[in-house]
């Protein structure tokens, strides 16, 4: 049993360093602004959507106000002729579209709080993707470390650079052959997952 762990590490191992070697951070970076500008124009239509519904309820509230004023002189007209009956019936009328009113506007409400966090957190969005723009500009004008010793077709890939080191690629920016640009996207991916939640 232990064999089989033992070997199943190394091939897990063998893997990973596999595709260490092939991911290109360029390739990764490009996914990563591509996947960002997906989720700011889901998000930009999904806060249209609510705008447009805040208006909507907005109408509504204000054709309720308008009802309740109609009503408001339905009962003074009802009393005044002293017709009862009438003034009950304009009264129970009165007494649903306020309670509708006031379920309208707790959602209004609601909506409008919703709209600012969406909106906030659209500007973050906007703020990272220009982020994320400069870095892939920065990182598709510099030069590549190393080259990868086999492209996707399989061939060789030129004259193979050797791969740096840990120490090499801390100098460099990067931790045991982990890019800030990789950590940054990894964030981001984080952050749209649990925003996502």
């Amino acid at each position: 049993m232990a064999l089989l762990e033992r070997l199943s590490r190394a091939l897990a191992a063998d893997l990973h360093d596999l595709l260490d070697r092939i991911e290109d951070p360029q390739t990764l970076l490009a996914q990563a602004l591509r996947e960002l500008e997906a989720e700011i124009d889901e998000q930009e239509r999904a806060a249209a959507r609510l705008s447009a519904r805040i208006t909507q309820d907005e109408t509504r509230l204000g054709r309720m106000d308008e009802r309740i004023a109609e009503l408001d002189r339905g009962i003074d007209l009802s009393l005044s002729a002293e017709r009862e009956d009438l003034a009950r019936e304009v009264v129970r009328e009165k007494l649903l579209v306020t309670r509708q009113r006031t379920a309208l506007r707790e959602k209004l409400l609601d909506a409008r709080g919703r709209h600012d966090r969406h909106g906030a957190q659209l500007e973050e969005y906007r703020a990272t993707l220009g982020d994320l723009r400069d870095r892939f500009s920065s990182v598709e004008n510099a030069a590549d470390p190393y080259e990868p010793i086999v492209d996707w077709a399989g061939r060789s890939g030129g004259t193979p650079r050797a791969r740096p080191t840990a120490s090499a690629a801390a100098d460099d920016g990067r931790v045991a052959g982990v890019s800030a640009a990789d950590i940054d996207v990894a964030l981001l991916a984080e952050r749209a997952a649990r925003a996502a939640s």
